[in-house]
Protein backbone atom coordinates (compact mmCIF):
# COMPACT_ATOMS: atom_id res chain seq x y z
CA UNK A 1 0.00 0.00 0.00
CA UNK A 2 1.44 3.73 -0.97
CA UNK A 3 1.20 5.92 1.53
CA UNK A 4 1.16 9.45 1.58
CA UNK A 5 3.15 11.61 4.10
CA UNK A 6 0.93 13.69 5.92
CA UNK A 7 2.66 17.28 4.41
CA UNK A 8 1.63 16.60 0.84
CA UNK A 9 -2.08 15.39 2.24
CA UNK A 10 -1.95 19.30 3.91
CA UNK A 11 -1.03 20.84 1.10
CA UNK A 12 -3.53 18.67 -1.31
CA UNK A 13 -6.29 19.39 0.76
CA UNK A 14 -5.33 22.96 0.98
CA UNK A 15 -5.43 23.08 -2.89
CA UNK A 16 -8.34 21.65 -3.20
CA UNK A 17 -10.30 24.12 -0.98
CA UNK A 18 -8.50 27.03 -2.92
CA UNK A 19 -9.25 25.87 -6.40
CA UNK A 20 -13.07 25.06 -5.50
CA UNK A 21 -13.90 28.46 -4.04
CA UNK A 22 -12.54 29.75 -7.37
CA UNK A 23 -14.25 27.18 -9.65
CA UNK A 24 -17.57 27.62 -7.49
CA UNK A 25 -17.99 31.55 -9.28
CA UNK A 26 -17.73 30.03 -13.02
CA UNK A 27 -19.69 28.28 -15.21
CA UNK A 28 -17.72 25.27 -14.96
CA UNK A 29 -17.85 25.27 -19.31
CA UNK A 30 -21.47 24.56 -19.16
CA UNK A 31 -23.20 26.35 -21.96
CA UNK A 32 -27.14 27.61 -20.43
CA UNK A 33 -28.63 24.60 -22.71
CA UNK A 34 -25.98 22.00 -20.81
CA UNK A 35 -26.78 23.15 -17.27
CA UNK A 36 -29.91 21.36 -15.42
CA UNK A 37 -31.76 23.06 -12.43
CA UNK A 38 -32.25 27.11 -11.55
CA UNK A 39 -29.36 29.80 -11.06
CA UNK A 40 -28.83 33.47 -11.39
CA UNK A 41 -26.23 35.38 -13.20
CA UNK A 42 -24.67 39.26 -13.39
CA UNK A 43 -25.02 40.58 -16.65
CA UNK A 44 -21.76 39.30 -17.99
CA UNK A 45 -23.01 35.82 -17.28
CA UNK A 46 -21.04 35.23 -14.16
CA UNK A 47 -23.21 33.24 -11.59
CA UNK A 48 -23.29 34.66 -8.54
CA UNK A 49 -26.23 35.28 -5.74
CA UNK A 50 -25.00 38.44 -3.74
CA UNK A 51 -26.22 41.72 -5.84
CA UNK A 52 -25.61 45.03 -5.22
CA UNK A 53 -28.36 47.62 -4.71
CA UNK A 54 -29.94 48.51 -8.16
CA UNK A 55 -28.12 45.55 -10.34
CA UNK A 56 -30.25 43.16 -12.66
CA UNK A 57 -30.80 39.66 -11.73
CA UNK A 58 -30.63 36.90 -15.00
CA UNK A 59 -32.46 33.95 -13.50
CA UNK A 60 -31.48 30.98 -15.72
CA UNK A 61 -33.22 27.97 -15.94
CA UNK A 62 -33.39 24.50 -17.90
CA UNK A 63 -35.55 22.47 -17.33
CA UNK A 64 -35.42 19.31 -19.66
CA UNK A 65 -38.72 17.40 -18.55
CA UNK A 66 -40.63 20.17 -18.93
CA UNK A 67 -40.56 20.27 -22.51
CA UNK A 68 -44.34 21.25 -22.55
CA UNK A 69 -43.25 24.63 -22.13
CA UNK A 70 -45.28 25.17 -18.44
CA UNK A 71 -42.25 26.28 -16.42
CA UNK A 72 -43.49 28.71 -13.54
CA UNK A 73 -40.68 31.22 -11.62
CA UNK A 74 -41.63 32.65 -8.37
CA UNK A 75 -39.64 34.94 -6.53
CA UNK A 76 -40.32 35.71 -2.95
CA UNK A 77 -39.13 38.23 -0.23
CA UNK A 78 -37.66 36.94 2.78
CA UNK A 79 -40.72 37.40 5.13
CA UNK A 80 -42.17 35.03 2.16
CA UNK A 81 -44.43 37.76 0.74
CA UNK A 82 -44.64 37.17 -3.47
CA UNK A 83 -42.56 40.00 -5.42
CA UNK A 84 -42.47 38.41 -8.86
CA UNK A 85 -44.18 35.45 -10.86
CA UNK A 86 -43.77 34.25 -14.52
CA UNK A 87 -46.25 31.50 -15.38
CA UNK A 88 -45.84 29.63 -18.61
CA UNK A 89 -42.33 29.68 -20.09
CA UNK A 90 -40.36 27.53 -22.16
CA UNK A 91 -38.44 24.80 -20.58
CA UNK A 92 -35.16 26.99 -20.59
CA UNK A 93 -34.58 30.63 -21.09
CA UNK A 94 -33.43 33.42 -18.92
CA UNK A 95 -35.50 36.22 -17.45
CA UNK A 96 -34.30 39.68 -16.17
CA UNK A 97 -35.86 40.73 -12.49
CA UNK A 98 -34.98 43.44 -10.68
CA UNK A 99 -36.39 43.03 -7.05
CA UNK A 100 -39.02 45.54 -5.96
CA UNK A 101 -39.08 44.59 -2.32
CA UNK A 102 -35.89 46.45 -0.83
CA UNK A 103 -33.21 44.76 0.44
CA UNK A 104 -32.71 41.07 2.14
CA UNK A 105 -33.18 37.42 1.13
CA UNK A 106 -35.07 36.61 -2.08
CA UNK A 107 -36.18 32.66 -2.70
CA UNK A 108 -36.50 31.80 -6.28
CA UNK A 109 -38.68 28.86 -7.13
CA UNK A 110 -39.00 26.96 -10.34
CA UNK A 111 -41.24 24.34 -11.67
CA UNK A 112 -39.60 20.78 -11.17
CA UNK A 113 -36.75 21.91 -9.42
CA UNK A 114 -36.44 20.41 -5.38
CA UNK A 115 -33.80 23.34 -4.28
CA UNK A 116 -34.96 26.93 -4.72
CA UNK A 117 -32.35 29.51 -5.50
CA UNK A 118 -31.16 32.05 -2.87
CA UNK A 119 -30.07 35.44 -3.56
CA UNK A 120 -29.00 38.24 -1.01
CA UNK A 121 -30.16 41.74 -2.91
CA UNK A 122 -28.54 45.11 -1.60
CA UNK A 123 -26.99 43.07 1.33
CA UNK A 124 -23.19 44.55 2.10
CA UNK A 125 -20.47 41.99 3.48
CA UNK A 126 -18.39 43.94 6.59
CA UNK A 127 -15.29 43.27 6.28
CA UNK A 128 -13.70 44.46 9.58
CA UNK A 129 -10.77 46.51 9.46
CA UNK A 130 -8.52 45.00 11.79
CA UNK A 131 -6.11 42.39 10.44
CA UNK A 132 -7.14 40.22 13.19
CA UNK A 133 -8.20 37.31 11.61
CA UNK A 134 -4.79 37.01 9.41
CA UNK A 135 -2.14 37.93 12.78
CA UNK A 136 -4.55 34.75 14.44
CA UNK A 137 -4.04 32.66 11.45
CA UNK A 138 -0.81 33.63 10.99
CA UNK A 139 0.31 32.75 14.69
CA UNK A 140 -1.66 29.28 14.76
CA UNK A 141 0.62 28.33 11.62
CA UNK A 142 3.44 29.01 13.28
CA UNK A 143 2.38 27.59 16.54
CA UNK A 144 2.18 24.18 14.44
CA UNK A 145 5.30 24.21 12.69
CA UNK A 146 6.99 24.60 15.96
CA UNK A 147 4.95 22.09 18.08
CA UNK A 148 6.02 19.16 14.93
CA UNK A 149 9.30 20.55 14.95
CA UNK A 150 9.85 19.94 18.52
CA UNK A 151 8.04 16.50 18.33
CA UNK A 152 10.39 15.48 15.72
CA UNK A 153 13.49 16.69 17.81
CA UNK A 154 11.92 14.75 20.93
CA UNK A 155 11.21 11.38 18.57
CA UNK A 156 14.62 11.69 17.65
CA UNK A 157 16.24 11.41 21.25
CA UNK A 158 15.79 9.26 23.47
CA UNK A 159 14.24 9.42 26.99
CA UNK A 160 16.87 7.91 29.33
CA UNK A 161 19.60 9.57 29.98
CA UNK A 162 23.04 8.91 29.31
CA UNK A 163 25.82 7.36 31.16
CA UNK A 164 29.15 8.39 30.98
Amino acid sequence: MFRLPKRTLVVATLLTMITGGLIAGTTHGFTEHQRIGLWTTDINGNIKFVFDLHETVYIHWNIPSRTDGQVDIKVYHRNLSPDQTWTGLPHTGVQPYNPSKGTGIYIITCTDVDSPCIILFGVFLVIPELPLGTITGTAASFSALVLVTRKRHFDHTTSAPRST
